[in-house]
Order: structure tokens, then sequence, then C-alpha cells
């Protein structure tokens, strides 16, 4: 099937890093070789955090991933290239990837700047807990002082905030401090399943009346009933009948519980067929992600 595709999660990067492995004929829910089979491809590749290392620990373990990075860059720059201005959207005939940090737990401003230079261009504050800038989905907490400082200093300097893993509190003050758009990379929709991690419409409204996106996550905890490619369709249709201009994909690749019809990217026809079959077209979720990138690029 020849399709374009955008998708705003995965955490492929971190584990070919532990592996070794390679971007192409890696084994991983998101194998390279799968995106020729598409007419147009962009993936974020996140850097995770784990929220147990300490700051010099963090550091370290985000340098190695980055490093890992940059040289599976330079290995396939033929068929590669690393998306960090809005003018790297428009070039053809390569797979296109763009770099985000999932727990950005060090942040600060000189490692705002440094992340920057290398590449990433969206970051969230922290994953399931609480920590010194917010409000993780399973914990209580709001956005510190400290936190509202990072996402001012982010803005400045050119990273996009993402929402995902934040809890209901800290989305709402993040929407208050944010001066441009901002996004939720990977959180599926709480009307169609009760979980933490997932968003609630006001919020994706809101986060679409400012110029952003939110994007499905595949995980099974998250879809719902049958964890199949039907449920992740749900999700997609709800995004859509609520503001079409703001669904887009966050697949959470090699990072999650896949459906069971869904091995990974090789599989994504089926996802494809089953909101085409609700009258979605393909391309509109494409769009919605290059029109978000061209906002904050």
């Amino acid at each position: 099937m020849k399709m374009p595709f955008a998708d705003f999660h995965s955490d492929t990067l971190t584990v070919m890093s532990e592996k070794g492995a390679d971007l192409f004929e890696n084994g991983l829910n998101f194998d390279a070789k799968f995106a020729q089979n598409l007419d147009e491809f962009l993936q974020v590749f996140a850097i995770f955090l784990p929220e147990n290392l300490s700051e010099k620990e963090a550091k370290e373990y985000y340098q190695r991933n980055i490093d890992y990075f940059h040289n599976q860059l330079n290995r396939f720059s033929d068929k590669v290239i690393l998306v960090k201005k809005r003018e790297d959207l428009k070039k053809k005939g390569k797979i296109k990837i763009l770099l985000s940090i999932e727990n950005f737990s060090f942040a600060a401003e000189e490692e705002i700047k440094k992340v920057y230079e290398d590449g990433v261009r969206i970051a969230s504050l922290t994953w399931n807990s609480d920590n010194a800038f917010a409000g993780g989905a399973l914990g209580s907490g709001q956005i510190s002082e400290n936190g509202k400082k990072i996402i001012r200093k982010m803005e400045e300097i050119g990273i996009t905030l993402d929402l995902s893993h934040l809890n209901p509190k800290s989305i709402d003050d993040a929407l208050k401090i944010a001066k441009k758009p901002v996004l939720a990379t990977h959180s599926s929709s709480l009307s169609i399943h009760k979980n933490p991690r997932n968003l609630s419409d006001e919020s994706y409204l809101e986060i679409v009346r400012r110029g952003g996106v939110a994007g499905v996550n595949f995980h099974k905890d998250f879809i719902g009933p049958n964890f199949d490619a039907t449920a992740v369709a749900r999700h997609i249709e709800h995004y859509y009948k609520l503001d079409e201009n703001g669904v887009v994909l966050g697949s959470d690749f090699d990072g999650a519980d896949m459906p069971n019809d869904i091995r990974g990217l090789r599989d994504i026809g089926l996802i494809f067929s089953e909101i085409e079959n609700l009258g979605i077209p393909i391309e509109k979720l494409y769009e919605n992600a290059i029109q978000f990138l061209e906002k904050i690029l």
C-alpha cells in the first residue's frame, strides 16, 4: 500500500542503542525497511530517559543515545535525513526522522541549548511520576516554578512542549504558560477508553485551538477492548470528529504492547484500512502532521 505516513512517537532509538541494532533489518516494531513501501515517511524518535536516573546519569544516558543516532544517521545518510528546519520537510526520496526527549529530567538553559543543537525539537517534562518540573500521569503534582521557567526557555530556544505523560492539572498549567503551539505526541482518547495516560476531549480541543496536534497511541492498555487495529481506529475517529485538524499518529513503537494484529510498521496498512472505512482520508493525518511541524520548526 502506497500512503503518506507521519508518526509522532517511538522508543525505537533507545531500544536500538541498547541492542546495538540498525535502523534497517532490526526486527523491531519500527524497521526502516518498511518505510520504503510508503509514499512519504516521517518518524519522531524519542530518547526516553528512565525516571530512576540521577541528573548526571540522565545526561550520560542521553549522550549515549544521541551519539548512537548520529552514527546511524551517518551510516544511512543516503536513505535517512534528520529534520531540523522547515525546509527539511520538503526534501523528497528520504526517510525523515525528527528527534524528541521523553522525560527531559536534566533540563536547564545550557542543556536546552545543547539538545537543540543536537537536533532535538520536541520534549516532555516528565514521565509517569512527579518530578522537579511537573506532575506525571500517575502522580498528583503540577507545573512547578522551575517547570514554568523551563517551558519558557524551551519555547525561546525552539523546542516544542510535549504534554503526553502529564496529569490533567499539569496539562492545564502548561496550556496557561505556553505561548506557542504544543502537542501530545502519544496520547489516546479518554472518552473512548478510561486510562490516566489518555487525553480528555477538553484538553484535545484546547491543544488544537492553539495550533497543536495529538497522536493516537497504539498501546493495548490505552486503546481498550479487542486490542486491535479497529480499537486504534476508534480513537482516531473520535479525535477526527472533535476537530479533524488535530489528529495524528503517535504509535509508541518499541515502547508499548502493540495491538494483537499489529506487529509494527509492517502492519500499518491494517490501521489505514480501518480509518478509510470510517471515511477518514489517510492523507489528512499526514497533512495535519506536516502543517504542525511547519509551525514549530
